[in-house]
């Protein structure tokens, strides 16, 4: 069985990684682990929309508003949440109002915000205000901490106020709630849609609301400050979320809510970020990428004993909308890096798919439901991630039996012509905009053959029937065949989208990198591949395009996703892990680090985002699990950490020239 990677010794990192000077060290030092204050970054420098930019505990997750100082909009703690809610707060000092909304007007507008920073455990901002009014001069500086509870259903915000003034004043604090919709929606619901909503709250009494499904309760620790000249003091505001007729779960000492969520993240951030490389680089931006990289993993993990399993790690949700997980995502996009954070944990994602019909089902809700439709992508996705887990952790025969059955089920599921599969229409493939990438395509025929190809690997080492596993190498073998012999086409360049009436589609899509991952190609196919890998066709400036800007039929750019314009949050990255896995390492870096703007603007990865211009699109999810995968090609790509089947580890670095 293969030793866990985490126990690799520090010579043999330090071996694989020179060229960048990573530094991996097998014991807990501080100076080398990452640590807390690690992920911190300047808000003034964020490109998140206003409803992407979120911070959570690990069971609630938070949402400040937008160029306040206070501000504070959404919250979830499944299985609770609410929407279109409110937290504003104003100031009198002296009788005088000081209002804190973000104004864009001249003169005395209320409080500046002046800044402030994003951490994993709380989300820091700064306000100032300096006026003469009424003859008298107001000099006041401020400082909000927006913390989300941890195992318990709310936040609290600290308020430090400090008199800059050369005279006593008197502060109240004045919050004011707009209680939103708050709802209760049992956690099977929680799949990829829309932030649950409830009906709109009414008063209950002064500091509370509630509906039919659950209340809210605002409290404080205090609301009048007294401030000599010079002076700085601090309160705390609390909101707290419950069933309708439920209790709430709210500590008296909030100081002490703080440090829990603070402490809850030392603990995870050093639990998760043991086994990684810290990366340190003179090339501009790599190591930032990197760094996001590694938090939008971390923002992830969600750490509830009410949910099937702890960690578990929702392909999105920190917005609310969609805190389940997907095959296609952790083990599609990121099996290996999740693999080398979670450990021995990482079985529990395996575990809980084999709980669900994946014939039917894409994803698993956090009490274990499986949510649909069938996704073609499903199965090797699964094999993949079992794969992964295999060359890291050792073999498990339960989840090898469930993969055999898993795609002997696939082959019988879908129509087939000659060795490929008819994979059927949008609904359960790409889900682009427009009819194209359909029925018999190449990817996902290629992955079936590299699924059948894992088969025979790990049975292999698990002494499994030698006749079985040579007629898995005799099907990967058929099927690589016919998706050049079927869909190869010579005049266009390209491979065609076979429709069940003879009908066909060329799809500039850069799923067939994908195939090219999955089987090799004889040279000619290969460069016409990677001759469309330039700027005009998948490339752009800040990303790749998930359909060439050639191909005049599919190419949109208001669905980054699937259509073109930009791309899914993992594609980039994932091509350029496919290119260095492929010996072409030039191309591999000139993909990669066209993503670098990032690590430098986000603090984590979204959904999708443009190409063409550092932007990502408000409609879509804050977060993604599938972030991951720029430290998955920069780890197993550019510096070609490669664990095998048998325990060995093979080590195959390309140093991009610069830096």
């Amino acid at each position: 069985m293969p030793a866990p990677l985490r126990q690799l010794s520090c010579f043999t990192w330090v071996s694989i990684l020179v060229f960048f000077t990573a530094r991996c060290q097998t014991e807990h030092n501080d100076e080398k682990h990452y640590s807390v204050d690690d992920f911190s970054i300047p808000l003034e420098q964020l490109l998140h929309p206003q409803n992407h930019l979120w911070v959570t505990s690990g069971s609630t997750t938070v949402n400040p508003k937008h160029n306040t100082v206070f501000g504070v909009g959404d919250f979830f703690a499944p299985p609770l949440g609410v929407r279109d809610f409110e937290l504003n707060v104003s100031l009198a000092v002296d009788d005088h109002i000081i209002r804190d909304d973000g104004s864009h007007g001249k003169g005395d507008v209320g409080l500046l915000y002046a800044g402030g920073s994003w951490n994993l455990d709380n989300i820091t901002r700064r306000g100032t205000y300096n006026h003469k009014v009424d003859g008298r001069h107001i000099s006041i500086g401020v400082e909000s901490k927006l913390v989300p509870m941890v195992l318990r259903n709310g936040f609290v915000e600290q308020i430090v106020i400090t008199n800059r003034s050369n005279e006593n004043i008197e502060i109240q604090v004045l919050p004011q709630v707009n209680a939103g919709a708050p709802a209760f929606k049992d956690l099977g619901s929680w799949t990829f849609s829309r932030r649950m909503q409830g009906t709109k709250a009414k008063k209950i009494d002064e500091n509370e609301w509630g509906n039919d499904q659950a209340k809210i309760r605002l409290s404080y620790s205090r609301l009048e400050l007294d401030l000599a000249p010079g002076g700085t003091d601090t309160l705390h505001i609390a909101v707290n979320l419950a069933k309708a007729n439920g209790n709430y779960s709210q500590p008296d000492e909030f100081p002490k809510v703080l440090n829990q969520t603070k402490t809850a993240w030392q603990q995870r951030v050093a639990r998760y970020t043991a086994a990684l490389p810290r990366l340190e680089s003179n090339i501009p931006g790599l190591e930032d990428y990197y760094l996001r990289s590694i938090a939008s993993g971390l923002v992830c993990i969600w750490e509830n004993p009410r949910f099937i399993h702890s960690p578990f790690i929702a392909t999105l949700g920190i917005d609310g909308g969609g805190i389940c997980t997907y095959a296609w995502d952790t083990g599609g996009y990121v099996p290996q890096i999740l693999t080398l954070m979670l450990g021995e944990d990482v079985k529990k994602i395996l575990n809980a798919f084999d709980q669900i019909d994946l014939t039917q089902d894409y994803a698993y809700t956090p009490d274990g439901s499986g949510t649909g439709p069938n996704y073609a992508y499903s199965p090797w996705s699964y094999i993949s991630l079992q794969w992964a887990i295999a060359r890291h952790l050792g073999l498990n025969l339960k989840s090898f039996d469930r993969a055999v059955e898993l795609l002997e089920y696939t082959e019988k599921f879908y129509p087939n012509k000659e060795a490929l599969l008819d994979y059927g229409t949008q609904h359960n493939l790409l889900e682009m905009r427009g009819k194209g990438w359909e029925h018999i395509v190449a990817s996902p025929n290629a992955e079936r053959a590299w699924c059948y190809e894992r088969l025979a690997d790990m049975g292999e080492n698990l002494g499994h029937d030698k006749g079985e596993i040579e007629k898995w190498r005799s099907q990967a073998k058929k099927i690589r065949e016919a998706v050049v012999t079927e869909l190869w086409d010579e005049k266009k360049k390209w491979f065609k989208a076979l429709y069940p009436d003879n009908q066909v589609e060329y799809v500039y899509s850069i799923q067939v990198y994908d195939a090219y991952r999955a089987q090799e190609f004889i040279p000619e196919i290969e460069k016409e591949l990677l001759s469309h890998l330039r700027e005009g066709a998948f490339l752009g400036k800040y990303g790749v395009s998930s359909v060439s800007a050639q191909d005049q039929v599919h190419y949109e750019l208001n669905d980054f996703d699937w259509s073109g314009g930009g791309a899914y949050t993992g594609e980039g990255p994932q091509l350029a892990l496919i290119l260095y896995e492929r010996n072409q390492p030039q191309l591999a870096w000139d993909v990669l680090n066209r993503h670098f703007w990032m690590g430098e603007h986000l603090a984590y990865y979204p959904q999708e985002h443009d190409a063409h211009k550092p932007s990502i699109p408000d409609h879509k999810r804050a977060n993604e699990i599938a972030g991951l995968a720029a430290a998955e090609a920069i780890i197993y790509g550019m510096a070609g950490f490669a664990p095998q089947i048998d325990g060995t580890v093979l080590c195959h670095p390309h140093p991009p020239e610069a830096g």
